[in-house]
């Protein structure tokens, strides 16, 4: 069973009343006392001499070590490591000065480009790039054009590649020549990409883009036989990557030839899971078309719609099978075609309608994209998420997105250091800074133990004064002692709970810590239940929206949908602000935990309450020594040496003090650097807040410039796909009217045949009755058989008219027609 520290305190002094009582010799306590103080002291003495310099500062490492660093997080991939000790080196001046620095620009540019911190990428590898290491300057140019690639940023490019002239490693020259083909300088690229064909790595990806420059040169035989050797590399790593899109590009110079089955068995062999797959499905359906294998068309759709991801892709290739299905007169196959465009389509287009007719949502759009990387965005999205992800898949609404995405990352960013700036100041101006270096704190935490052992044996020694001179004292002394006596107790009382050793304060802390978790656990459930409710609101918002936004009937009346939309503001901004109170919470609860320990608020009580005693024991220790009954009970000598004894206790106190105090200063040293280091970042980051806003505010004129033309257009792509569905129904329709148009005449035509015989067989009968028996070739008289005219007879209805000409079946274009070329799709494939 383990001990609290009041039963061992309070044993402590048992043993020493036992320890007398039991008639051991008074030298022989004095001498246990003498020991356990010794003991003490010499780890006091180890104490002092670990901290004797009360100044020391923090132990910088070499410029050289500090780059070794860097690069063993860099190679480890720890990008946000290595670049935090890349940045502060860069502007080290002693760094700047060694033959490291160009590589330690070019480390940093990479690790920010990994962090997807574009701009300052680029700001530290045009530095390397214009450096006078020539391997690092040339790795520097690879990774601008990568960059700038990414981008889409043609005039950025083009300003770029004008200041290279192919020289560099065959990894930089590649690069170059992929950027002169993206740019349309096939003259130039050839030349670049040329040098390089035979390079055991880059040589197939040079030569897939030498073969894009031909076919752009219409030297369609050389860009055939480049591919058809492109074709027969291995499929694994990225030659898998060149030999897919070389297959792509023979698919579509063997179309363009005719040779449709030629061109069918190459976008067959793409790969299942390339990037090109869903691409040459689409294409392959148009060669099968092109050679009337209809059936085969449709089946290579519907294995597309299986699979296919991009959104423009998707609507082509419903459009194309619902066009084959009128052509094959199978309507209902047509009409299920078209209306999937319609329903996933149609609502998009109606709220873009609704959206655009306010001018200040097109604003309230663009502001919400720089707040759109905050966990809440999506109770503030203006629009659905299906419609805000359709603006974004084509043309410059794709371009200003991420645009403003990029710039709502770095302003995220800022905001997220400025916070975390401050809740380091707040820790490193807290009474447990100490927690900050764990050194120091193990030193403090020592100093306080001993400190208290050396209080409990004073208190043991009064303990045992006052066992030795029970019976002896005087009435006048007994009156003078027990206030002392009973101030000391109590005070004893309250310093019994304290921890004693240092296992004690680890249990002591790590008991405060569980409480802080407890309560960082219970705002962990009251965020997961905001979570709840935040769900049940947008479920209720996409239940509006779906109302509001399809096709058919049963949509709130204008006066219902404010009152719905107004009641879900209502209830997001009561949301948002208890999510503001939310996030203010964790972060107190956060630094509060940091603040918490060896030098806090408690620590000094505890360091008040240890003064306090040890005034109490100074006074009763000084009493006991110049009582009368110390004489009277022999007791004078011995009481000397306990005295001399509790001396070295408070010079003992004192030196921990002194530790104490200049544990203190050394953190404060420390703190002040740290401080100063927060401060220097907290200025360099508001100069970059200053930047970024002033890009937020170029950014807001662009959309505001741009914006309602941007979202226009975007409607008007969207009433295309829809309008290219709808005319597919109204194409469905009138191929039924037809049929139904010709199966009418049909049906008025043996109509008409049907009567005429009818009237034929009536007009045979009649003439049968008239004649009269054994007259049959007596022929009667004028005046009473009439005879047979073409007026008398029953006029037969007039012939069905000729059928108009048949017209083309709507869909699908003749093989002369530009229509029936496959379009390429929008983005650039690249190796």
């Amino acid at each position: 069973m383990r001990l609290g520290p009041s039963t061992r305190f309070g044993l402590s002094v048992v043993a020493v009343a036992v320890l007398s009582s039991g008639g051991r010799p008074a030298s022989a306590s004095v001498g246990s006392f003498d020991l356990r103080l010794s003991n003490i002291e010499r780890a006091v003495e180890r104490l002092v001499r670990e901290h004797q310099n009360p100044i020391a500062v923090m132990r910088t490492h070499p410029v050289e070590t500090r780059f070794i660093e860097a690069q063993v997080l860099f190679d480890t991939q720890n990008w946000e490591g290595a670049a935090i000790l890349l940045i502060d080196l860069v502007e080290n001046p002693k760094f700047r000065v060694m033959p490291e620095y160009p590589s330690g620009l070019l480390m940093l540019g990479r690790a920010l480009r990994e962090l997807s911190n574009p701009r300052a990428a680029e700001r530290y590898l045009t530095m390397a790039a214009n450096g006078t290491d020539a391997t690092v300057a040339d790795e520097a140019r690879l990774h601008l054009i990568e960059m700038v690639l990414d981008k889409g940023d043609d005039a950025a490019l083009r300003k770029l590649v004008s200041t290279m002239f192919g020289g560099g490693s065959p990894r930089t020259r590649y690069a170059l020549g992929k950027a002169l083909v993206h740019l349309g300088d096939f003259n130039r690229a050839g030349e670049v990409l040329q040098g390089i064909a035979q390079d055991p790595e880059l040589g197939p990806r040079a030569r897939y883009y030498l073969a894009v420059v031909h076919t752009a040169e219409h030297n369609y035989g050389q860009a055939s036989g480049e591919f058809r050797e492109l074709v027969a590399l291995s499929d694994d790593g990225a030659n898998g990557r060149v030999r897919d899109l070389a297959f792509m590009a023979l698919g579509r110079l063997e179309m363009e030839a005719g040779d449709l089955i030629a061109a069918v068995t190459s976008y067959q062999r793409v790969e299942r899971y390339s990037p090109s797959y869903d691409t040459a499905l689409y294409e392959m359906a148009w060669a099968y078309i092109k050679g009337e294998q209809y059936d085969k068309a449709l089946s290579t759709l519907d294995a597309l719609l299986l699979t296919v991801t991009d959104p423009e892709l998707d609507v082509e290739a419903h459009s194309l099978r619902g066009q084959l299905n009128i052509y094959l007169d199978d309507y209902d196959s047509a009409v299920e075609s078209f209306e999937t465009i319609i329903g996933r389509f149609a609502p998009i287009r109606n709220e873009l309608a609704q959206f655009t007719q306010d001018s200040q949502n097109v604003t309230r759009y663009f502001e919400w994209l720089l707040d759109r990387h905050s966990s809440r965005a999506d109770v503030n999205a203006p629009l659905t998420a299906r419609t805000a992800a359709w603006l974004e898949t084509a043309g410059d609404m794709k371009r200003i997105t991420a645009l403003f995405d990029e710039l709502g990352s770095e302003r995220a960013d800022i905001d997220w250091i400025r916070e975390l700036a401050q809740d380091l100041e707040r820790i490193i101006g807290s009474r447990g800074r100490v927690e900050l270096f764990p050194g120091l704190k193990a030193g403090w935490t020592q100093s306080i133990v001993l400190g208290n052992q050396l209080v409990a044996l004073s208190s043991a020694i009064l303990d045992y004064q006052e066992q030795q001179l029970a019976g002896h004292l005087g009435a006048d002394e007994q009156a003078e002692l027990e206030p002392l006596v009973q101030w000391r107790r109590t005070l004893e009382s309250r310093f019994s709970k304290l921890p004693m050793t240092f296992g004690q304060y680890q249990e002591r802390e790590e008991r405060v810590d569980q409480r802080f978790v407890d309560l960082k656990r219970q705002a962990f459930l009251v965020g997961q239940r905001l979570k709840e409710v935040r769900e049940q609101l947008l479920a209720f918002e996409r239940y509006v929206n779906d109302k509001q936004f399809k096709e058919d009937q049963g949509r709130f009346s204008p006066e219902r949908e404010r009152e719905l939309r107004g009641a879900l503001d209502t209830e997001k901004a009561e949301l948002e602000q208890m999510y503001g109170e939310l996030s203010a919470l964790q972060r107190e609860l956060d630094v509060e935990a940091e603040r918490v320990g060896t030098g806090d608020a408690a620590t000094q009580s505890e360091v008040d309450l240890r003064a306090a005693l040890i005034t109490a024991h100074k006074k009763e220790g000084l009493f006991l020594e110049r009582s009368q009954a110390a004489r009277v009970a022999g007791q004078q000598p011995t009481f000397e040496e306990l005295g001399n004894l509790r001396e070295r206790i408070w010079a003992g106190v004192s030196k921990l003090d002194q530790v104490i105090a200049a544990i203190d200063r050394n953190v404060s040293a420390r703190t002040g650097e740290l401080a100063a280091q927060i401060r220097l970042a907290s200025g360099e980051l508001d100069d970059y807040g200053v930047d970024a806003t002033q890009y937020e505010m170029r950014g807001r004129e662009l959309a505001h410039d741009v914006g309602q033309q941007l979202f226009a257009d975007a409607q008007n792509r969207m009433k295309e796909v829809v309008l290219k569905a709808e005319v597919g129904l109204i194409d469905v329709a009138w191929q039924r009217k037809r049929e139904m148009t010709d199966e009418i005449q049909k049906l008025s035509q043996e109509s008409a045949e049907k009567l005429a015989k009818l009237d034929r067989t009536l007009k045979e009968m009649t003439l049968e009755k008239i004649t009269a028996p054994g007259e049959g070739e007596k022929k009667a008289p004028a005046t009473e058989a009439p005879e047979e005219t073409e007026e008398a007879a029953p006029a037969e209805p007039p012939p069905p008219p000729e059928p108009e000409p048949e017209a083309e079946k709507p869909g699908v274009p003749d093989e002369e027609s530009p229509a029936a070329e496959p379009a390429p799709p929008e983005r650039e494939e690249q190796p």
